[in-house]
């Protein structure tokens, strides 16, 4: 017996759209981290739902299907900061004769996990905002175990280097 192909087709759909369904949310939080505006985590979402279907059947694994969308989007986010570090517009340079704030204050996670290179940043997002495991992670970016947990170990050690530096700095200026 053979089955129609377009069974296999329509079961495909079905598949992804029962995973678009599971992760939707979480794909959307992810955009809204990095791009912190609604519109634009909306456009992300949109963009990235697009492409992950148009690729869809080329997963071999459906398991690690989530953190292959999560990737994508994470990569998406990314190429979309960078377009728009190429553009400043006039009206949102801050006026520099406002308030000044505490230091301290400012010091945002998010800004320090962005400094760290691409690759540690997609392990540290997926480990510490996604709550996957390593060895889901490396499934899903088709690494090797031991280079998930070296970058993993590597940007927590810039991390702490960086939190390090905020605080010999903020001593300083509260003294």
């Amino acid at each position: 017996m053979f089955s129609h192909p377009l069974s296999a087709a329509k079961k495909r759909e079905e598949q992804f759209t029962k995973l678009l369904t599971s992760c939707h949310s979480e794909l959307y939080r992810t955009a809204w981290r990095y791009l912190k505006n609604e519109q634009d985590a909306l456009d992300a979402l949109q963009e990235v739902v697009c492409r992950t279907y148009t690729h869809f059947h080329k997963i071999k694994k459906t398991n690690y299907a989530r953190t292959w969308m999560i990737r994508i989007m994470i990569n998406y986010c990314l190429d979309e900061l960078r377009r728009r570090k190429r553009f400043i517009p006039v009206d949102s340079i801050p006026d520099q004769t406002g308030d000044v704030r505490d230091p301290a204050a400012s010091l945002d996670f998010e800004i320090l996990v962005h400094q760290l290179s691409v690759n540690d940043q997609i392990i540290i997002i997926l480990k510490y905002n996604h709550q996957y495991t390593l060895s889901e992670i490396a499934e899903g970016l088709d690494l090797p175990l031991g280079t998930v947990k070296t970058r993993l170990n590597h940007g927590l050690t810039q991390l702490r280097r960086y939190l390090a530096g905020e605080e010999k700095r903020n001593a300083h200026i509260r003294k």
